[in-house]
Parts: C-alpha cells; structure tokens; sequence
C-alpha cells in the first residue's frame, strides 16, 4: 500500500510539473508572438514616421520660394492629407501603447527582448514627435529624422536577432 501511495505521489507530482512547465512554454510562445507583432508594428509605425517627416522638406522648399512661413506653405502644399496622417498618428500611437501594456511583464526568457522592445518605442516616440510638431530648422529636422531612422533599423535588427535566437 505504502509503493502504491509513494507511486501515485510520485506520478502526481510528474504530471504537476510537465502541466507547469506546458504552461510556461506556452506563456513564452505567447509572449515572444505578440512582442514579435508589437515590434513590427512600432518599426512600420516609425516608417510612417519618416515618410511625414520628409514630406516637409517640399513644403520647406515651397516656403521659400514664395516666401511664406512654414506652418502656411504645409498647409496649402500637403493640407488634408498631413492632417489626416497625423490624426492617424496619434491612433496608432495609442494602440501601440495599449499593446506595450499587454507586454508589461515579460517572462524571464525574454527580458532581454522586452528591453530592446522599450529601447525600439523610444525611438519611435522621437520620430512620432518630429512628425507630428516638425523643427524650424529644415536641415536640423532632416538630420534628426535620418539619424533616428538608423537607430530604429539598428534597434530593430537587435530585436530579430533576440528571437531568432531564442
């Protein structure tokens, strides 16, 4: 009776910790698909970025050759679209940090990761800000805008590395 009890104790606790270990696998998995997703979407998101922040230098360049402020030749050479664009901006933005707290605790594993994540959305805040309120200064902005966009593709390419290994 008492090898019956031991074997069953036993068997109880294996399948107790193949149950344990199951679901942290599948903790994991899930965790590392839905930071692979967010990563994506800030990297595309960031592009989106860019692409706004380099429509301006048009509207620079029309500034000064009709001699008008800046804020005014924007509105007339891109109107609608710039506004629209930023207005899909800022709901992106929003999703994306909706999405960042559904990643707030990352599993031991992916530490690491989620480090290279937040460094990838800090970024991204930058290139938003630049895109959304443009610098006086078009040489300045342009210079800003191409440095943070070899950051994102540095930090992005950081971040595929990290799965690929893990």
């Amino acid at each position: 009776m008492k090898k019956i009890l031991t074997f069953i104790t036993f068997v109880s606790l294996a399948a107790f910790f193949l149950i344990s270990c199951s679901s942290r696998a599948r903790e994991e998995e899930t965790y590392e698909i839905k930071a692979i997703g967010v990563g994506n979407v800030i990297f595309h998101q960031a592009q989106a970025c860019i692409n706004q922040s380099k429509a301006y230098r048009t509207a620079w360049e029309y500034a000064k050759v009709t001699g008008m402020d800046f804020k005014s030749a924007a509105d007339e050479i891109l109107g609608q679209d710039m506004k629209d664009n930023k207005q899909m901006m800022l709901e992106n933005k929003a999703q994306i940090e909706g999405m960042l707290q559904e990643l707030k605790k990352p599993p031991d594993k992916y530490s690491e990761a989620h480090k290279k994540l937040k460094e990838l959305y800090e970024i991204y805040l930058k290139l938003h800000n630049l895109a959304i309120e443009p610098l006086n200064d078009m040489e300045k902005h342009d210079a800003s805008v191409n440095d943070l966009a070899a950051q994102t593709m540095k930090k992005k390419e950081e971040l595929d590395n990290i799965y690929d290994y893990q």
